[in-house]
């Protein structure tokens, strides 16, 4: 039950920090923000600058975070201790700090930071993948 709490936990502080680095930084993006990256890492589709897309992922982390803690209710109200999954959260701290490291590449290559944010992909789906697995391995 603690680890399901703590991963929760610091899941919503990503998600915080996520709107946080759009919020700090929205100011300075250009009249048109990348909505779309190839494999490469490099911007292949742009919109206007819009509030709706600068904080996509940030909406979509919280709606992720939001519909696990629902899935997880039945964690927290078990009455057999020994039924305490953790994989559920886990993932979700996988997937929050996803998006919050994604987001951090995007905003700095909007800001000419970056060349790209492959780094970013790579080491986002990595830390994605290495939660999905972890449950398996450990369980």
């Amino acid at each position: 039950m603690h680890l399901t709490i703590l991963f929760f936990g610091v899941s919503l502080v990503f998600i915080i920090l996520t709107f946080k680095v759009v919020k700090n930084n929205y100011s300075k993006f250009p009249d048109k923000i990348p909505v779309h990256f190839g494999f490469s890492g490099k911007a292949d589709n742009w919109a206007n600058k819009s509030p709706v897309f600068a904080y996509l992922l940030p909406i979509l982390g919280s709606f992720q975070w939001i519909l696990f803690l629902v899935l997880s209710i039945p964690i927290f109200s078990s009455e057999n201790p020994e039924v305490q999954v953790w994989y559920t959260p886990l993932i979700t701290l996988g997937l929050t700090f996803t998006l919050y490291y994604l987001q951090l590449g995007i905003v700095r290559y909007i800001l000419e930071e970056e060349k790209n944010i492959r780094k970013y992909l790579f080491v986002g789906i990595g830390i994605l993948i290495a939660t999905v697995f972890l449950p398996l391995i450990f369980d």
